[in-house]
């Protein structure tokens, strides 16, 4: 069982290295979540970790609240080949969203 969770280990990172030299940022990153959740190894995910951290130049966050506790997040990732993606995430307390008795 250890040297199957060795080799294992070992593969993925055969795998995130390959991923690294080979793919774009944005196919590097899923293939990195891809990775991260099947893996239940600590130290694996630590440096699967490591590699986000080393794609990813800045996170900007913009969060608003409106109205009765109503938030909304502007999530912006900027990232170290320039690209740049966008989130938006919206939450709504329980008490207020429609269709929800209280």
């Amino acid at each position: 069982m250890l040297c199957d969770l060795e080799q294992r280990k070992q593969e993925i990172e055969e795998q995130m290295e390959m991923a690294a030299v080979k793919l774009p940022a944005q196919k590097v990153l899923q293939e990195a979540q891809k990775l991260t959740a099947s893996v239940d190894d600590t130290e694996v995910r630590q440096k699967i970790r490591q590699r986000v951290r080393e794609l990813i130049k800045d996170i900007w966050l913009l969060i608003e609240v409106k109205g009765k506790g109503v938030r909304t997040c502007h999530c912006q990732v900027f990232f170290k080949n320039d690209s740049v993606r966008e989130f938006w995430i919206n939450n709504t307390p329980k008490r207020l969203r429609v269709g929800i008795s209280r």
